[in-house]
């Protein structure tokens, strides 16, 4: 399964996945849209952090309608989790 982090932003997300050894998979950039979310996450369902925002409610639910894990977190409890794993 791959995990993907999430930081979140009106006009773009900046996107990081990862598979189950740690190892950086892809980054890319995406529109936090609906359609964009549904084009880029149509592949297996995997565990993805979304930083809390005003943007999250929107990306939540499509990528749970996907099939994927979603976990909102605060921006220092990424920060804190991505120290302590690497």
């Amino acid at each position: 399964m791959d995990y993907a982090g999430m930081d979140l932003h009106q006009k773009f997300s900046e996107l990081c996945v990862v598979d189950d050894a740690g190892e950086v998979v892809e980054r890319a950039t995406i529109s936090p849209t609906e359609a964009a979310l549904r084009r880029w996450f149509k592949r297996d369902p995997m565990r993805i952090a979304v930083e809390a925002s005003s943007v999250s409610p929107r990306v939540d639910i499509p990528l749970r309608e996907l099939g994927s894990t979603v976990v909102v977190t605060t921006h220092l409890l990424a920060v804190d989790l991505h120290v302590r794993s690497g």
